[in-house]
């Protein structure tokens, strides 16, 4: 991101999770005994302790035209008006009717922008407009289709089967497909291939394998902070 390249130089302290190398950190002339690496990525500071209730799905999605007896795809899209992203992918816009058809799926979008363009290119789907308490969503979806980091990797938390669309890869994304909690696909054909294979399979066991190897030891990092 431009504003690393301003504020990282000045710092006398970098924290950052294990999965993002030190080496990012050396290029911005950094020392090594200046970086902190901590044990876990951090969705999990909000996570651990969370508690998915179905009830509140049911109240999140009740005015939409939701037929709980078909699959639950949920869709978000990539911050495309961000710095970081070059422009607009359009693979995730254009296999959105396609996927409905073929598995009769209620399509879920949590809109990143604006909705109402989003309710007239996809009349079939139910567009999120209300702020809720969407981790509820994510743990009990059928599959969730992303283009951004932070709902990924949650979905990823609660082992539901995830398709990443974004335009690049991140150290976050990188670990998390390694693990094999997470897909990621760069044509229509790969994200339609893909929906068929993960569509609710879910890694329920995989995803405690893989966050409970982790540590939440927030005290040391603060202990760090004002050393």
């Amino acid at each position: 991101m431009p504003q690393a390249r301003l504020t990282l130089p000045l710092s006398t302290k970098v924290f950052k999770p294990f999965v993002v190398p030190d080496e990012i950190f050396k290029r911005f002339s950094l020392d090594e005994e200046v970086i902190y690496s901590y044990n876990f990525i951090d969705p999990l500071i909000w996570l651990h302790d969370f508690k998915p209730d179905f009830k509140e799905v049911e109240s999140m999605l009740r005015g939409y035209d939701v037929d709980f007896s078909k699959p639950l795809i949920v869709i978000r899209e990539e911050e495309y008006k961000a710095s970081y992203v070059d422009k607009k992918y359009p693979i995730l816009y254009e296999s959105l009717e396609q996927i409905k058809k073929e598995y009769d799926a209620n399509i879920i979008i949590i809109p990143r922008y604006e909705s109402e363009e989003l309710k007239k290119q996809f009349p079939y789907a139910a567009i999120l407009e209300e702020k809720k308490v969407i981790q509820h969503l994510l743990a009990y979806a059928d599959l969730f289709i992303g283009g951004g980091g932070t709902l990924n990797t949650e979905a990823c938390y609660f082992g539901t089967p995830t398709i990443s669309t974004r335009s690049f890869i991140s150290h976050y994304d990188k670990y998390q497909i390694d693990k094999g909690l997470m897909t990621w696909v760069n044509s229509k054909e790969e994200l339609l291939f893909t929906c068929k294979e993960l569509l609710g399979k879910r890694l329920d066991e995989k995803a405690k394998e893989v966050f409970g190897c982790m540590s939440l030891d927030i005290k040391e990092m603060v202990d760090r902070i004002i050393s």
